[in-house]
């Protein structure tokens, strides 16, 4: 059997390859997949094909279909890099849109600034925008255009909040928040709890620290999963046959590894089971 990124790779090969395209097995593999992954599947699609996987689909397909396809494998800053460039292009500027892909950009500014000079000879942001604006909004761009990112584990796989310095604070934290969810369901069984984005920056602290020592990070891969489920207090049975079904039923994104969204995904599970929310409350003090 193939490994599961080269399984990936031939699938969207496949895809690809021969008379037309297979549209909609291409889209559901590629739709999914995280930052890392699409970064993995390009180097591998290369690697065994002697193609990028990029000409691949410029090849392949035209117009927005193919900008919506390429979105999808390249990294989030060239994406948006480009965006804010068609945003500004040609006459006149989109002002609504200027501002939305400068707000989605902000946290990792600095890689769109880079992705932007290569895309324009050395051309800097900041520079469009002073063309292209005038007043405080102007002033307003550039200064997030010329942001400082303040870099931290887990920034990068979606989160907001940093990590605490050691393990005993960040289980904590987390413990806490999920079993102040567990309460809150408890007392009304009856409707699906979703968990607020503030709730899972502050349960996203355990999942930091413990992605900041795994082998994928900012993933969680299998050791690392165990490592966090046994210190929260909700451990496989073992850390053999039961480990890895838990680790099967966490990995929702298919990547064999534990992204942020499936760790976010499983904590809305868990908080809405009867087995999790009528269970004992999760130790609060070490």
């Amino acid at each position: 059997l193939r490994e599961p990124l080269t399984q990936l790779a031939h699938g969207v090969h496949d895809c690809i390859a021969g008379w037309g395209t297979d549209d909609t097995g291409l889209i559901t593999l590629l739709v999914h997949l995280p930052e890392r992954k699409r970064r993995d599947l390009c180097a591998k699609y290369e690697e065994l094909f002697e193609r990028p996987l990029e000409d691949a689909i410029k090849g392949d397909t035209s117009g927005s279909y193919e900008g919506a396809l390429l979105a999808l494998v390249r990294p989030a800053p060239k994406v948006w890099a480009d965006a804010l460039t068609g945003a500004m292009k040609g006459l006149g500027t989109s002002d609504e849109l200027l501002i939305n892909w400068m707000c989605i950009a902000k946290d990792r500014m600095d890689e769109v600034r880079e992705h932007f000079r290569e895309s324009h000879d050395g051309q800097e942001l900041a520079a469009w925008i002073d063309g292209d604006c005038s007043g405080d909004y102007k002033d307003t761009l550039i200064r997030l255009a010329n942001r400082r990112c303040y870099k931290f584990t887990g920034a990068e796989a979606g989160l907001t909040i940093q990590a605490p310095p050691n393990r005993d604070e960040a289980v904590i934290k987390f413990n806490k928040v999920f079993n102040r969810l567990c309460k809150q369901k408890r007392g009304n069984q009856a409707d699906n709890l979703v968990i607020s984005e503030d709730n899972q920056q502050e349960m996203g602290s355990v999942f930091a620290y413990f992605a900041d020592r795994s082998s994928c990070a900012p993933d969680l891969d299998k050791q690392g999963l165990w490592d966090l489920t046994n210190a929260c207090g909700f451990p496989p049975a073992d850390d053999g046959p039961d480990l890895d079904l838990t680790f099967d039923e966490w990995d929702y994104s298919g990547t064999n590894q534990i992204t942020w969204n499936d760790f976010v995904r499983e904590m809305a599970t868990r908080v809405n089971d009867p087995g999790h929310f009528n269970a004992a409350p999760l130790p609060e003090s070490f």
